[in-house]
This record gives structure tokens, C-alpha cells and sequence, in this order.
């Protein structure tokens, strides 16, 4: 568990048993326990974003370029293109299409989809 859930747990323990002692400090304390109820069964989980895996950093040493010559390339700031090789970023649509045509690649090819992960639409008769 991490120090932000953990918190969250605690936290919503102690409100829980104040409201049931019958002291309701602010109504809206009680969303932590909503959050830690949603958590628990799965529902939080399935808006938490995932990284994206690149191979920008490996596709820019091919060629020799540098974070800024790559950012150039498609239009973008270098910091984006960092962003986006650190995960802190995932790119729009027209921008992955701009990265990988940059190195003659497909999006498949330099963006990696991670089987883990949750297809965006769950109801096969999409």
C-alpha cells in the first residue's frame, strides 16, 4: 500500500468512528471513505493512468538525435519530448503519428501497448 492510500485509510477510519459517535465535524469529510470504499472494490483503479512505454530513447540514439533535434522535428518543446520518454506524458493522437513518422516508423512500433492494461471500452458489441 502506498503512504497516500495508507493515509487515506487512516484518515477515513478515524472520521468513520467520529461520525459514529455522533460528531460530524464538515459532511464532506466522509468522502475519504467513499474513496477508500472505491478503491477497495476496483472502481479508482480503472481511472488511474498508466504510463505509456516508449522507444523514443532508443529510436532517437539510432539516429543521433538529441531530446531538442527530435522536438524540433515534430513541433514540439524538448521538455515534451522528455516528458513523454519519462512517462510523465502521454502524447496526443497527432502527436504520436508526428513522433513515429519522424523515425518512419508505425505508432505500434514506437508506442508500446502493455497487455496489462485495461482496453478503453469494455462492452464487446462496440
Amino acid at each position: 500500500m502506498t503512504f497516500a492510500f495508507t493515509g487515506t485509510l487512516i484518515f477515513s477510519a478515524a472520521i468513520g468512528f467520529l461520525q459514529s459517535l455522533g460528531f460530524h465535524p464538515v459532511p464532506w469529510l466522509g468522502i475519504p471513505v467513499l474513496m477508500v470504499i472505491l478503491w477497495s472494490i476496483g472502481l479508482i483503479s480503472l481511472f488511474v493512468a498508466v504510463p505509456m512505454k516508449t522507444r523514443l530513447r532508443v529510436l532517437r540514439a539510432e539516429k543521433e538525435w538529441s531530446q531538442a533535434e527530435l522536438a524540433a522535428h515534430v513541433g514540439v518543446a524538448r521538455g515534451t519530448i522528455n516528458a513523454i520518454e519519462t512517462g510523465k506524458y502521454d502524447p496526443s493522437l497527432p502527436l504520436a503519428f508526428k513522433i513515429a513518422r519522424a523515425f518512419g516508423k508505425s505508432v505500434e512500433e514506437v508506442f508500446l501497448y502493455q497487455e496489462n492494461e485495461l482496453p478503453a471500452t469494455t462492452n464487446p458489441a462496440v
